[in-house]
Protein backbone atom coordinates (compact mmCIF):
# COMPACT_ATOMS: atom_id res chain seq x y z
CA UNK A 1 0.00 0.00 0.00
CA UNK A 2 2.26 2.96 -0.91
CA UNK A 3 -0.36 5.49 -0.22
CA UNK A 4 -0.22 4.63 3.50
CA UNK A 5 3.94 4.67 3.69
CA UNK A 6 3.70 8.33 2.52
CA UNK A 7 3.14 7.95 -1.59
CA UNK A 8 0.70 7.83 -3.57
CA UNK A 9 -1.73 5.11 -5.33
CA UNK A 10 -4.05 5.37 -8.18
CA UNK A 11 -7.96 4.54 -7.34
CA UNK A 12 -10.31 4.31 -4.64
CA UNK A 13 -9.85 3.25 -1.18
CA UNK A 14 -13.22 0.35 -0.90
CA UNK A 15 -15.93 2.60 -0.96
CA UNK A 16 -15.11 4.46 2.52
CA UNK A 17 -14.81 8.46 1.91
CA UNK A 18 -11.58 10.06 1.72
CA UNK A 19 -12.08 11.65 5.09
CA UNK A 20 -12.77 8.72 7.40
CA UNK A 21 -16.33 8.39 6.69
CA UNK A 22 -16.93 9.26 10.88
CA UNK A 23 -19.01 12.32 10.47
CA UNK A 24 -21.59 10.40 8.49
CA UNK A 25 -21.54 7.59 10.43
CA UNK A 26 -22.33 8.61 13.86
CA UNK A 27 -25.79 9.71 15.37
CA UNK A 28 -26.62 11.80 18.05
CA UNK A 29 -26.66 8.44 20.05
CA UNK A 30 -23.32 6.72 18.74
CA UNK A 31 -22.47 4.25 15.62
CA UNK A 32 -25.28 4.16 13.12
CA UNK A 33 -25.91 0.69 11.95
CA UNK A 34 -25.94 1.44 8.47
CA UNK A 35 -23.23 4.21 8.07
CA UNK A 36 -19.93 3.31 6.44
CA UNK A 37 -18.02 2.33 9.29
CA UNK A 38 -20.56 -0.23 9.95
CA UNK A 39 -20.40 -1.60 6.76
CA UNK A 40 -16.97 -1.77 6.02
CA UNK A 41 -16.98 -4.10 9.82
CA UNK A 42 -19.60 -5.98 8.26
CA UNK A 43 -17.33 -6.69 4.97
CA UNK A 44 -14.14 -7.15 7.34
CA UNK A 45 -15.82 -9.54 9.69
CA UNK A 46 -16.18 -12.33 6.60
CA UNK A 47 -12.11 -11.72 5.64
CA UNK A 48 -9.52 -13.90 6.08
CA UNK A 49 -7.01 -11.61 8.70
CA UNK A 50 -5.29 -12.88 11.31
CA UNK A 51 -2.78 -10.82 13.97
CA UNK A 52 0.85 -11.52 13.32
CA UNK A 53 3.58 -11.33 15.69
CA UNK A 54 7.44 -11.31 15.01
CA UNK A 55 10.27 -10.10 15.76
CA UNK A 56 10.24 -7.81 13.40
CA UNK A 57 7.34 -6.14 15.09
CA UNK A 58 3.48 -7.14 14.88
CA UNK A 59 0.90 -6.30 12.27
CA UNK A 60 -2.45 -7.78 10.44
CA UNK A 61 -1.99 -10.05 7.20
CA UNK A 62 -4.23 -11.97 4.96
CA UNK A 63 -4.52 -15.81 6.08
CA UNK A 64 -5.68 -16.47 1.65
CA UNK A 65 -5.02 -15.87 -1.52
CA UNK A 66 -6.65 -14.31 -4.52
CA UNK A 67 -9.74 -11.49 -3.73
CA UNK A 68 -10.46 -12.44 -0.25
CA UNK A 69 -6.61 -12.00 0.44
CA UNK A 70 -6.03 -9.10 -1.36
CA UNK A 71 -9.24 -7.13 -0.04
CA UNK A 72 -8.08 -8.81 3.47
CA UNK A 73 -4.89 -7.07 3.17
CA UNK A 74 -6.49 -3.61 2.02
CA UNK A 75 -8.28 -3.94 5.35
CA UNK A 76 -5.50 -4.56 7.12
CA UNK A 77 -3.91 -1.27 5.96
CA UNK A 78 -6.58 0.70 6.53
CA UNK A 79 -6.38 -0.51 10.03
CA UNK A 80 -3.01 -0.22 9.92
CA UNK A 81 -3.51 3.95 8.66
CA UNK A 82 -6.26 4.82 11.23
CA UNK A 83 -3.92 3.47 14.37
CA UNK A 84 -0.87 5.25 13.28
CA UNK A 85 -3.19 8.64 12.77
CA UNK A 86 -3.07 9.27 8.96
CA UNK A 87 -6.15 7.59 7.75
CA UNK A 88 -7.39 11.30 7.84
CA UNK A 89 -4.91 12.50 5.45
CA UNK A 90 -5.49 9.52 3.42
CA UNK A 91 -8.08 11.20 0.32
CA UNK A 92 -9.57 11.08 -3.02
CA UNK A 93 -8.54 13.87 -5.37
CA UNK A 94 -11.88 16.36 -5.72
CA UNK A 95 -11.38 16.44 -9.64
CA UNK A 96 -14.06 14.78 -11.03
CA UNK A 97 -12.69 13.24 -14.23
CA UNK A 98 -9.35 12.31 -11.78
CA UNK A 99 -9.80 10.83 -8.03
CA UNK A 100 -6.52 9.66 -7.19
CA UNK A 101 -6.18 8.68 -3.60
CA UNK A 102 -3.48 10.70 -2.62
CA UNK A 103 -1.42 11.56 1.08
CA UNK A 104 -2.37 15.15 2.36
CA UNK A 105 0.97 16.27 3.43
CA UNK A 106 0.36 20.27 3.93
CA UNK A 107 0.27 21.37 7.82
CA UNK A 108 -3.20 21.79 8.66
CA UNK A 109 -4.43 18.72 6.09
CA UNK A 110 -6.62 21.09 3.72
CA UNK A 111 -5.56 19.81 0.37
CA UNK A 112 -7.93 19.00 -2.05
CA UNK A 113 -6.15 17.94 -5.30
CA UNK A 114 -3.90 15.78 -6.02
CA UNK A 115 -1.66 18.38 -8.00
CA UNK A 116 -1.06 21.45 -9.14
CA UNK A 117 -3.02 20.30 -12.55
CA UNK A 118 -6.42 19.72 -10.94
CA UNK A 119 -6.43 22.20 -8.61
CA UNK A 120 -5.33 24.91 -11.69
CA UNK A 121 -8.15 22.74 -13.83
CA UNK A 122 -10.59 23.39 -11.05
CA UNK A 123 -10.05 26.81 -10.44
CA UNK A 124 -9.71 27.91 -13.87
CA UNK A 125 -13.09 26.83 -14.68
CA UNK A 126 -14.35 28.36 -11.75
CA UNK A 127 -12.96 31.88 -12.63
CA UNK A 128 -14.50 31.12 -16.06
CA UNK A 129 -17.97 30.53 -14.41
CA UNK A 130 -17.44 33.41 -12.61
CA UNK A 131 -16.65 35.54 -16.01
CA UNK A 132 -19.28 34.26 -17.92
CA UNK A 133 -21.98 34.92 -14.63
CA UNK A 134 -20.38 38.58 -14.44
CA UNK A 135 -20.85 39.71 -18.34
CA UNK A 136 -24.72 38.21 -18.31
CA UNK A 137 -25.21 40.56 -15.51
CA UNK A 138 -23.62 43.65 -17.28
Amino acid sequence: MAAANGGEARGHSAGAPADGGEASSRGAGGDDARGPRAELDRLAAGLPLRARFTEGGMGLAPTAGGVQGLLAEIVAAMVLAERDGIWSRLKICREDSCQWTYYDRSKNSSKCWCGASCGNRNKTRAYRQRRVVGSARA
